[in-house]
């Protein structure tokens, strides 16, 4: 089967529209679903085909994702497992009257036979994908009961299934339709979707959360505020009520320092944007939004990450067509 890629930004449409057109690009990749979702949206869908098997990664700010199926469950041809991956932000699921909510690098699986949401929060990012369930040597009965179950993102299947996932992606469908190996690399994504299917229990992600550590609740605020340019290791200080030396602490057992953090964290997702190659913002903006507020430093960080210029690194991902 073809890989069929496609791509579509709400930012290519007039801010009135943008709701609308995101709900028709996403029914389109995925059949049934729709979106809840406010006209000022911005939200970038990619996506392709590996045999049978969809493949897409979503970006976007708050939403809720739904899917609705009418009856009391699919036809047997029809039923499919939809799996998401958070990549960045959270999310809440629900289905058949089960809650779970998603931390970065977690996954979650829902079933078709019946509705569920996916509620995204601000700067999310996910990968998705979709299969028939006859491709699945998992049963149906064990699917339908532990569907919007949250499996943690430090669970060796789920870990697997992440990276290599994004291997295929950084590929992208012009270099997997040349490679011969392409009905084994479907092969291998079933084997690691099955293996994440028989996750063990106690990587099931409880819903109760007790107390964030010193070192979550960091994280947690610097994700909420990366885009404020006062976002410094004194502020984070501030918050929590904690000495800077405690923060800096947190992150040399990370391997780096709070300031270099909050700014690889800022040049990926400037890099992100500037993969969509959308040329009505500019720059500038760009930079003014993720708390740069100075557009030239930011140009200078992101050629030291990159070793191009944002400009250049946007040209290089311009379709053809838009040249």
């Amino acid at each position: 089967m073809p890989s069929d890629p496609g791509s579509f930004s709400t930012l290519s449409c007039l801010p009135g529209e943008r709701a609308d057109s995101w709900r028709l690009a996403l029914g389109r990749v995925f059949p049934g679903k729709a979106a809840v979702a406010a006209n000022k949206l911005r939200a970038s869908l990619s996506s392709w085909m590996l045999d049978d098997i969809i493949l897409a990664k979503l970006v976007s700010n708050r939403q809720i994702i739904e899917r609705w199926k009418a009856g009391r469950g699919c036809p047997e041809p029809d039923r499919c497992i939809v799996f998401y991956i958070q990549l960045r932000g959270s999310g809440v699921a629900s289905q058949s009257g089960r809650n779970g909510v998603l931390a970065a690098g977690d996954a979650i699986f829902f079933h078709s036979d019946a509705p569920y949401s996916l509620a995204m929060s601000d700067k999310s990012e996910l990968l998705a994908l979709e299969v028939q369930h006859t491709r699945l040597k998992s049963g149906w009965d064990w699917l339908g009961a532990n569907s919007a179950i949250v499996i943690s993102g430090k669970a060796p299947g789920v870990q697997m299934l992440r990276d290599f996932l994004g291997s295929i992606w950084r590929q992208g469908p012009s270099v997997i339709d040349e490679t011969p190996y392409r009905e084994s690399l479907a092969e291998t994504l079933l084997a690691l979707i099955g293996n994440t299917l028989c996750v063990k229990a106690r990587w099931f992600r409880s819903n109760e959360a007790g107390p964030l550590s010193t070192h979550e609740r960091i994280l947690q605020i610097i994700e909420r505020d990366l885009f404020l340019p006062e976002l410094r290791p004194a502020a984070l200080a501030v918050e929590i009520g904690v000495s800077t030396r405690s923060i800096q602490q947190v992150f040399a057992k990370m391997g780096t320092t709070a300031t270099e953090y909050i700014l690889n964290q800022r040049l990926d997702i400037a890099a992100k944007e500037l993969e969509m190659a959308v040329e009505d913002r500019s720059i500038t903006v760009i930079a003014m939004s993720l708390g740069f507020s100075d557009p030239s430093y930011f140009s200078r960080c992101f050629k030291e990450r990159t070793g191009l210029t944002p400009r250049e690194f946007r040209n290089r991902n311009r379709t053809p067509e838009g040249r």
